[in-house]
């Protein structure tokens, strides 16, 4: 089989289509879990307000797949029936809609010489329409002109990515400085403390969880959750047959256990956990959060086996009473004042520090450590986005300063996962301008293209939004 994934020749802005839409990373479920249920309906829902049609959905569907084909070729394709794209079609709807409504055309001419350009077409330098209607027919299992009206949607996907960031625009200033921001490097000393060690001086009374608890009662809500019941079968005819009767009874157990049937059940479980017994997914989410109770659906596919899945119980969101958080409160409200107590401590220390600055005195942090009981160390030279044994992500340690110069402290409480740091700056390295001057092109033609995605892609939530997406599967 031809290898796919090259894309010489091809404008970066028409990938977009690709790397915004079908995001890294697959989603371990069969598109055919949503094509299964749609076989009944006329609309799968709604967006900006209109109904969306079955056949609009499965196209984009469709349109997505053979994106993935021509990028990842083999790799997709032996995973494709494992793999739920829904998600990325709901993208490609709204956008679609989004690039007719700002009246974005795309010409014949411009599919045609497009396609005529994807290298998998061309044979001995030149387009090949023999190879074209061959691959299209066999790899892609479509026709010519379902393919280049995909393609013409692509494109004009492509141009409402050109129209949403033709304005971004790097200066020079802007480029050097975030050149600068990636290769600068800094070690730092520092203090620290860790509230957890604080946490056996803490004192606990009953008075003081419960207005906690009463001054963070919507941060205890628990979620909807959901109880399922469940069977497997390997035979896709046999679930099928037995799905069409349990349509007809009322009597989900009875009917099931006089087949043979062992009825599984997860338990309650919310969205925001996995579901007991059966993998998650994106699909299978839609699914149940639409059901009623009682309602049967399926078959669903799961790898090598087929589910029929029936909603037995919902409980829908709430706040619990005092006493079922009680443990939970504590836990939080030890944590909460021994990180306040951490901060009183280092605040103690800055104005000491102050004090010494005042007074044009050597500060000396192993003295400090000793009077405050505080760890101290120092580190090796790092750089921005990265993690710092004893210390963690990187970034913080950057912000605390208002100037990046040897002996400066730290303007502010570094806060980080485990513990908290006044920090002093030890060394800095500064980019190098001379590599800059060599690299400066390609480093703001690759900047360049960073920007314009994360414009896009703030451009695309938007769209989400404002297109009030509503499922029905």
């Amino acid at each position: 089989m031809a290898k796919i994934s090259s894309k010489r020749h091809i404008k970066k802005w028409y990938w977009i289509v690709i790397f915004v839409l079908i995001l890294p990373g697959f989603i371990l479920w069969g598109s055919e879990t949503i094509i299964a249920h749609l076989k009944t309906r006329n609309y799968v829902g709604m967006a900006f307000g209109k109904k969306i049609s079955v056949e609009e959905f499965k196209n984009a569907l469709t349109a997505i797949q053979h994106q993935l084909i021509l990028q990842k070729g083999e790799e997709f394709l032996k995973k494709q029936k494992d793999i739920d794209l829904s998600p990325q079609a709901w993208d490609r709807i709204i956008l679609l809609k989004e690039a007719k409504k700002r009246k974005i055309k795309v010409t014949d001419d411009e599919v045609k010489d497009f396609i005529e350009k994807i290298p998998l077409f061309r044979a001995n330098n030149k387009f090949n329409f023999d190879l074209y209607r061959n691959i299209i027919h066999y790899l892609l299992g479509t026709d010519m002109r379902l393919f280049e009206e995909e393609t013409r949607e692509n494109l004009m996907i492509s141009k409402l990515y050109e129209d949403i960031t033709k304005d971004v625009k790097l200066t020079e200033e802007e480029a050097w400085i975030a050149y600068r921001q990636e290769n600068e490097m800094i070690s730092v000393e520092y203090l620290s403390i860790c509230p957890k060690e604080l946490e056996k001086e803490v004192v606990v009374d009953e008075q003081s969880l419960y207005q906690y608890y009463l001054d963070n009662r919507q941060s205890f809500r628990k979620p909807p959750a959901f109880n399922l019941q469940y069977i497997t079968e390997e035979d896709p005819e046999r679930i099928k047959k037995i799905y069409n009767s349990l349509r007809r009874t009322k009597d989900f157990e009875g009917f099931l256990k006089k087949n043979g049937y062992k009825i599984e059940e997860t338990g309650l479980f919310s969205m925001e956990e996995p579901i007991p017994g059966i993998e998650w997914s994106a699909s299978l989410s839609f699914l149940i959060e639409n059901l009623k109770v009682g309602q049967i659906v399926g078959p669903i596919k799961i790898k090598n086996k087929y589910l029929l899945i029936r909603l037995k119980q919902k409980r829908h969101s709430y706040i619990p009473i005092f006493r079922e958080l009680k443990d939970k409160i504590r836990q939080e409200f030890i944590q909460i004042e021994s990180k306040k107590m951490a901060k009183e401590i280092l605040n103690r220390v800055i104005s000491e520090i102050n004090t010494l600055k005042e007074n044009n005195n050597f500060i000396d942090f192993s003295q400090l450590a000793k009077k405050y009981n505080l760890k101290t160390g120092t580190t090796d030279l790092f750089k921005r986005s990265s993690y710092v044994p004893n210390l963690g992500a990187s970034d913080k340690f950057f912000t605390a300063f208002d100037e990046l110069k040897p002996e400066e402290i730290g303007k502010e409480i570094v806060e980080a996962e485990q513990a908290l740091f006044i920090v002093k700056l030890n060394t800095y390295k500064p980019a190098d301008s001379e590599a800059y001057k060599k690299e400066k092109e390609e480093f703001i033609k690759n900047l360049t293209l960073k920007v314009k995605d994360f414009r896009f892609l703030e451009f695309l939530w938007q769209l989400r939004e404002k297109a009030g997406i509503k499922i029905w599967l």
